[in-house]
């Protein structure tokens, strides 16, 4: 077994995640320097920067934001791409191994 593969891969994926975690959170107005306020509410959605969002994620938003006030921005955005991680080698490995209903 090549480790070294592995574990380039690792560390690429891991790099490659918490670059797409980080730009998500930013997208919802949460960065390392700052988390930007809710600027305005309606039944349709938040208001947050310039960019309005469906009104549904705003409790997910808050959560992220309490925990980014909480750990810090580096942890929560290591501990989402950790997880994503997790998940996609959880995937592969059903699919390698046929536990996938659809083969």
């Amino acid at each position: 077994m090549n480790k070294s593969a592995i574990k380039n891969f690792s560390v690429e994926a891991r790099k490659n995640l918490l670059y797409h975690v980080a730009k998500k959170a930013e997208y919802y107005g949460i960065t390392s320097e700052k988390i930007d306020p809710v600027v305005s509410e309606s039944e349709d959605g938040i208001v947050v920067g310039d960019r309005v969002h469906i009104r549904k994620i705003k409790k997910q938003r808050e959560d992220l934001a309490r925990m980014v006030s909480e750990k810090g921005y580096e942890q929560v955005m290591e501990e989402g791409a950790y997880t994503w991680f997790n998940r996609f080698i959880a995937l592969r490995f059903m699919e390698v191994n046929d536990y996938l209903p659809a083969g």
